[in-house]
């Protein structure tokens, strides 16, 4: 009879607990993206700690040591592995694999579901941060990825410039010299732009509340329980932009989308060219940035 923990057998959620507290940037958030406790989070830490003989975090600090550093690189690559394997045992060998930004699958999913249909029988869409989408493609098991980015995406097959801009409930009336009550979503792009821009403009903020999907974003901010930034085209309408504002300026943010083979497949170069139709603003479509 095996024994539940074999003591040469690292178990692989211990390693994706590591890999998203990194990416997190605490075990609170890891915890959230993971829907998990952060007791397990802890627990798993410590296991992953006993197998590779030594601290993996600096005492009560989400920052890695030494040892941190170097399994986590290893762990990416497990990782990766093992997600290549769970996709490859349920795809079907014509089925083309799309990886869309959660914020465009709360606010175009139906758009982008009627353009990517057209002339291909077989998708299957997956939804989740653009830095994990990214990481998907990067690792062979997502064919076609609509992400943001930080900066210019070199590597894209298609990218252009968005708007950023501060949102929140149309009565949301911050206190005078009180920090900047700041919803969060771990691994965001437009989240780690936001706290960028505020520590560079020297404005403080309270993080108030935290969650990994853009609906319970959305619905803090209609309850006037913060602010937070977002891309500009992807706003519902009854959701207040805060223009010329106290708040720090926010940078750009860029739309990619990345495709196997550069897109030169006929297939997936039709979705490509008809998610960038649906997706890019006009000024680009017009002859605006590209790769």
């Amino acid at each position: 009879m095996q024994r539940r923990h074999e003591p040469h057998n690292i178990p692989i959620e211990t390693l994706r607990s590591l890999v998203t507290i990194t990416e997190a940037g605490s075990f609170t958030a890891a915890a959230v993206a993971l829907s998990v406790t952060q007791s397990a989070i802890s627990a798993q830490i410590k296991r992953l700690e006993f197998l590779s003989g030594g601290a993996l975090f600096v005492k009560g600090t989400a920052t890695l040591t030494e040892k941190g550093r170097f399994v986590v690189e290893y762990a990416h690559r497990i990782l990766a592995l093992n997600d290549q394997i769970i996709s490859a045992g349920g795809k079907n060998g014509n089925q083309l694999r799309i990886g869309i930004p959660a914020l465009y699958a709360g606010t175009l999913l139906r758009q982008i579901f009627n353009a990517c249909r057209y002339g291909v029988e077989d998708i299957a869409y997956y939804s989740d941060t653009s830095p994990n989408l990214t990481k998907r493609f990067s690792s062979g098991h997502l064919d076609i990825v609509v992400a943001f980015a930080l900066s210019v995406p070199e590597k894209a097959t298609r990218w252009w410039e968005e708007t950023l801009v501060w949102v929140c409930a149309a009565d949301f009336k911050p206190t005078p010299g009180s920090p900047l009550p700041f919803l969060s979503f771990p691994g965001c792009v437009q989240d780690d732009l936001a706290r960028r821009a505020c520590q560079q403009a020297g404005t403080k903020y309270d993080i108030v509340f935290t969650a990994t999907d853009h609906a319970s974003h959305f619905e803090a901010i209609r309850s006037g329980m913060g602010c937070r930034a977002f891309v500009e085209r992807a706003i519902p309408p009854d959701v207040n932009i805060m223009r010329n504002s106290f708040l720090p300026k926010l940078p750009p943010c860029y739309s990619a989308i990345f495709a196997k083979d550069d897109g030169d497949d006929e297939r997936i170069g039709g979705v490509v060219r008809r998610l960038e139709d649906l997706l890019a603003p006009a000024e680009h479509r017009e002859g605006g940035l590209k790769k």
